[in-house]
Formats: structure tokens, sequence, C-alpha cells
């Protein structure tokens, strides 16, 4: 593999991570948004009563599963990238004991 195929496949790799952080970001930050509008909508009388029944509805289970799910896709994306970067670092380092050994 030649240095620009490397090179295109790093980027790919990084802005593949960097796009699923991203998703992942957006569903993490509006977490307490979801919780605040299902509260609004109980008819519940105390805070904490408006809150349980939010937590427990279906629409934030699936906000708290989608969250989870873009994390995951985003750990899986870096380990990809770092594993293309520590494979261009192993193989510099081939290429430099190769010339080493060639110079004895």
């Amino acid at each position: 593999m030649d240095a620009n195929e490397l090179y295109y496949k790093l980027t790919q790799a990084g802005n593949d991570w960097a796009d699923k952080q991203a998703a992942y970001n957006i569903l993490e930050d509006t977490k307490n948004a979801v919780l605040a509008k299902l509260m609004l909508k109980s008819q519940a009388t105390s805070v904490a009563a408006k809150e349980i029944e939010a937590k427990a509805s279906s629409e934030f289970t699936e906000h708290v599963q989608a969250t989870q799910e873009a994390m995951k896709a985003a750990l899986k994306a870096k380990v990809h990238y770092e594993s293309i970067k520590t494979w261009i670092d192993l193989k510099r380092s081939e290429e430099a004991t190769r010339r080493a050994e060639m110079k004895l």
C-alpha cells in the first residue's frame, strides 16, 4: 500500500469517527431536553413523580438506547482509526529496521 492510500484510509476512518462521535454528542446533549419535555407532558403532581414517569416512558428509553448505540458506534470507529494508525506506525518501524539492516 502506498502512502497516498494509507493517508486516504486514515482520513476516511478519522472522518467516520468524527461523524459518529458528533451523532453521539447530539444525543447525549439532548437527553435532558427530552426528559424535560416528557416531564411537562406528565399529569403527575410532584416533580419527582413527573421525572419517574418521564424516565419510564418508551420515548425516553428509546432515546437512551439510541445514545448508547451511538456511543458504541463512535468507540468502534475510534478503535478502527487507532488500529490503522498503529498499523502505519508498525510499517514505518519495519521500513526503518530494514533500512538499518541494509547499512550493516
